[in-house]
């Protein structure tokens, strides 16, 4: 009996563990999940402004913090650059990067682009 305590034991403890673990790699994907929405929603709502409603903003303009419902901190950049596209088309081309800190105190990073431009004219 006093062995398969013992082996009872260790098993437990194993099983706590890699609950343990499971619970991190959760907040890990959850944090990720949520800088990378941030960062698609930064770019949707630059593409909804139009060609017209963009202006250049300069590399690494503050895009605000933003936090989410457990508390995280997630700091965005934004940069809107004037360019020409292959067409020869103005446009502009939208840079976010979000980061934020993970569980291990590590800084992740995503980022996200798109091009904004004037559709020519049809007549």
């Amino acid at each position: 009996v006093l062995i398969a305590g013992v082996i009872m034991t260790l098993g437990l403890t194993g099983i706590m563990m890699m609950l343990t673990q499971t619970a991190a790699n959760s907040r890990a994907g959850s944090t990720t999940v949520s800088g990378s929405m941030l960062a698609n929603q930064t770019i949707q709502e630059y593409s909804a402004l139009g060609f017209e409603g963009l202006v250049p903003i300069p590399a690494g303009s503050d895009g605000g913090l933003y936090k989410d419902y457990d508390g995280r901190t997630f700091n965005r950049t934004v940069q809107v650059t004037s360019i020409l596209t292959d067409a020869g088309w103005p446009g502009f081309r939208v840079d976010v990067s979000v980061q934020w800190r993970d569980s291990m105190g590590l800084t992740r990073r995503n980022s996200a682009t798109t091009v904004v431009t004037r559709a020519p004219d049809a007549g």
